[in-house]
């Protein structure tokens, strides 16, 4: 007797053991459905921010690439308006309607204040102070002339550019 005393006991032990078990893994079961809901809203968050975030930097580029295009197109107008001045300016100096012409300091004052030796004025000169150049010359001052405008249009362009896209 007692033996079926000990095995009744042990029966009854065993079926409370079962159903506190049973009852622990349903209970862990939910918890961890709730836990796995809990990381795919989170994933959802990331994958909807990542979604966001790209959005933004490809209108941001795309605002980017039409400020760079406008500068460029101002630069390459600057350049051609430039160009055109510089040609007509050309053309007028072939055509002998204009030339280039330097004036300077007073050459006798210079030599008389320094080591210079005095120069007679050249033909054509009133006073050895200003005076028309050769046509050889002149196109050399509007080459440089118009690499010059060149330069500053670039320079000009580079700017533009740093403060439109660089901000």
């Amino acid at each position: 007797m007692r033996w079926i005393t000990a095995l009744t006991v042990a029966v009854a032990l065993a079926g409370a053991g079962w159903y506190v078990y049973a009852a622990g893994a349903a209970s862990r079961d939910a918890e961890v459905a709730e836990l796995k809901l809990a990381n795919s809203n989170i994933l959802l968050g990331y994958a909807t921010a990542a979604q966001q975030a790209e959005e933004v930097i490809r209108e941001t580029q795309t605002a980017k690439t039409v400020a760079v295009a406008a500068a460029d197109a101002r630069a390459r107008k600057e350049v051609q308006d430039a160009n055109k001045k510089l040609e007509a300016a050309r053309a007028a100096l072939h055509t002998g309607d204009v030339g280039v012409r330097i004036n300077g300091a007073d050459c006798a004052a210079a030599a008389s204040s320094s080591d210079l030796p005095a120069a007679s004025a050249a033909p054509g000169l009133v006073d050895g102070t200003s005076g028309w150049l050769p046509a050889g010359v002149s196109e050399s001052v509007f080459g440089l002339q118009y690499e010059i405008n060149y330069d500053a249009a670039k320079i000009s362009g580079l700017q533009e550019y740093v403060r439109e896209v660089c901000r």
